[in-house]
């Protein structure tokens, strides 16, 4: 028995890391479940919801909880790939969650919807780790342990455990940004190559990593001479990573006969062209059409964004930091604020930031408990089909 217990202990300092960001997971998730199990049904469901033309989990109204909204889109790639139809169609939707929950319902003998519930979970557990590790070039071990929780416990971290792409970008993002951190850039691309094919934003890496990249060597345009061709190759991997999203305009290509598809299905968003990012900025915030409290929520994110970028300037690797500034200007050139809150959720280098932020145990306490209070009335006002993100 005491060497059982040795053992287990043993094993416990080997993976101290991965123990404690799994036991972080497990109690935002199993709280998560609980509180929806507790309130679906003292909210009623929206009503007149022509969104709700699918229905997950017929036989558990707690598991279907986690498939809302844009769960429909990645359900119709899932089911039956690519097809154009009028006005908004599935073609805005990247590839990668909606063909990982196909293959791997396959697998484990069931539905897609499983199959995603799945990918998206075990991606979460996998981003935070990662998270977690890139933490720890900056911060003490309370201070990593804080960017996880930070990240858990953001106002939209439901969309983690939801049959959305949340989990499996995070995942994404945070595996590039590590393996950058660590100087393996190549490991990096391959991680980034799969971000282009979850997300648009994806892309973004690639600019970001690859001017971090060689303003950490110190380059200059006399000095280009001496590089080595390991730093030229590793450079060239980063450059690499838009491939992602070619792969998913020549998959539109087979299936649609237009690679361009799903910048024309996004236009249908009510996503148009703005001026400036900060002028789009502007613009909704005095536009007082819609006074949602999503809306207020959209901007004061885009506020924070810009806010964390600003303050990693000098504390943050300029690889980290660029991402986290074009994470936020990108969107909002398309004019809109909308779903910002939830783009937030996957810009991984701001949970470092907040992580700075709240060294203090007071701070701490207040803006874990402030956020989860915000989690927790989004998830139950997403599980009963109001917007959420």
């Amino acid at each position: 028995m005491a060497d059982l217990r040795a053992r287990l202990l043993a094993l416990h300092a080997r993976h101290r890391d991965l123990v404690f960001v799994v036991a972080a997971f497990l109690v935002t998730r199993l709280s998560l479940l609980g509180l929806i199990y507790f309130t679906r049904d003292l909210l009623p469901e929206r009503a007149n919801n022509h969104h709700k033309d699918y229905t997950a989990f017929p036989a558990s109204t707690l598991w279907d909880s986690f498939a809302r909204w844009d769960s429909g889109w990645y359900n119709r790639v899932a089911t039956s790939g690519y097809f154009l139809q009028g006005g908004q169609s599935d073609v805005a939707f990247f590839p990668a969650f909606p063909y990982l929950a196909r293959y791997v319902g396959k697998l484990l003998g069931k539905d897609h919807w499983v199959g995603g519930l799945v990918v998206t979970n075990l991606a979460t557990i996998a981003g935070m780790y990662f998270l977690y590790k890139l933490a720890q070039r900056y911060l003490d071990a309370p201070g990593a342990r804080r960017a996880v929780w930070m990240a858990l416990a953001f106002p939209t971290a439901h969309f983690f455990s939801c049959f959305y792409s949340e989990g499996l970008f995070f995942f994404a993002v945070a595996g590039a940004l590590y393996f950058y951190e660590e100087d393996r850039l190549f490991v990096a691309a391959l991680f980034g190559i799969f971000a282009a094919f979850t997300r648009t934003t994806g892309v973004l890496l690639a600019p970001a990593l690859v001017f971090g990249a060689v303003h950490r060597r110190g380059w200059r345009l006399s000095d280009l001479r001496g590089v080595s061709l390991r730093s030229w190759a590793g450079i060239g991997a980063l450059c690499l990573i838009p491939l992602g999203l070619v792969l998913f305009m020549w998959m539109l290509k087979v299936q649609v006969g237009d690679p361009w598809a799903f910048l024309k299905a996004q236009a249908t968003w009510s996503r148009g062209s703005s001026r400036s990012p900060l002028m789009a900025l502007y613009e909704e915030t005095v536009d007082l059409n819609d006074p949602g409290l999503h809306k207020v929520w959209d901007i004061f994110t885009s506020v924070f964004l810009i806010a964390v970028s600003a303050y990693a300037l000098r504390r943050l690797d300029s690889g980290l930091t660029i991402f986290c500034l074009l994470s936020v200007l990108v969107p909002l050139t398309s004019g809109k604020v909308m779903s910002m809150e939830r783009f937030a959720t996957c810009v991984v280098p701001a949970f470092l930031v907040l992580a700075m932020w709240t060294k203090r145990p007071f701070v701490e306490r207040a803006v874990l408990i402030g956020m989860t209070m915000f989690l927790a009335l989004h998830a139950v006002l997403f599980a009963d089909w109001y917007w959420a993100g």
